[in-house]
């Protein structure tokens, strides 16, 4: 009986002295309950907690983690899960991670909207040719950025060829006799002559300014048999009268 009891002591010693490996596996559908392993754990006594290298493992490992192999794997791909760490988590997926975590920030990497940097990625070029992620600074896209040439300002426009250029001033023409115009142009005149007009067909949308600057009497001419509200000419005879003419693409009218 001694002999008996002395071994059972001899062992007793032993459980609490050596590393003992309480290893568990994860399996589908498992529930661990708090209560029990605690229950458990304590039952077993703080000197045999001291594994020396029981680990978890199943479909839903604990281990250390890694980017390319998290600690909270996927069954299915183990480089897919969630690592945590004192300073992060990480959202891993095939060994990259895809999404990072602190405290400060979150990081999104790969196809995301925004990218690391705080910035809109390159676009698909299916959906928007030529944008990339550098053309946007700041809440205003700045204009010089719209166009391939010239300085935008009070008295610039946008072309339809992409570039900044100055709006033209209107070409003023002073005449003191017979005078064929263009369109586009003011023509001041003093004496008493003819002004003839271009053709007003192609010119749909033009405009021709005529002023009588002097005493004389200017006779405004259609060109060929095109009219000027219906009549062959119009007259401007009394001083500082003026007419301004509108190209309808077959004649020309009064505007």
């Amino acid at each position: 009986m001694g002999d008996w009891y002395a071994v059972v002591i001899a062992l007793i010693i032993a459980l609490v002295v050596l590393q003992v490996t309480v290893p568990f596996t994860f399996t589908a559908g498992t529930i661990i309950d708090p209560d029990q392993m605690n229950t458990n754990l304590a039952t077993l006594g703080n000197a045999i907690l001291n594994r020396a290298g029981g680990t978890m493992t199943g479909n839903f490992a604990v281990q250390a983690g890694t980017t390319a192999a998290p600690g909270l794997a996927s069954s299915a791909d183990a480089g897919t899960g969630v690592r945590l760490t004192t300073a992060e988590i990480d959202l891993c997926v095939s060994a990259a991670a895809k999404m990072i975590l602190t405290p400060t920030s979150a990081t999104f990497f790969g196809n995301a909207l925004i990218n690391n940097a705080g910035k809109i990625p390159d676009l698909s070029t299916a959906y928007f040719a030529q944008i990339s992620a550098g053309n946007f600074t700041s809440g205003v896209v700045p204009p010089i950025r719209l166009a391939a040439a010239g300085s935008p300002s009070a008295t610039t426009f946008l072309r339809g060829d992409s570039a900044w250029v100055t709006l033209a001033p209107v070409p003023i023409v002073k005449s003191s006799g017979p005078y064929t115009t263009a369109v586009g142009e003011f023509v001041l005149c003093t004496g008493t002559f003819q002004v003839n007009l271009p053709t007003a067909v192609g010119n749909s949308g033009q405009i021709i300014d005529v002023k009588n600057m002097g005493t004389g009497v200017i006779t405004i001419d259609a060109n060929a048999s095109e009219t000027i509200d219906t009549a062959l000419t119009y007259t401007l005879a009394v001083q500082f009268q003026s007419v301004t003419l509108l190209s309808d693409g077959l004649n020309w009218v009064v505007r």
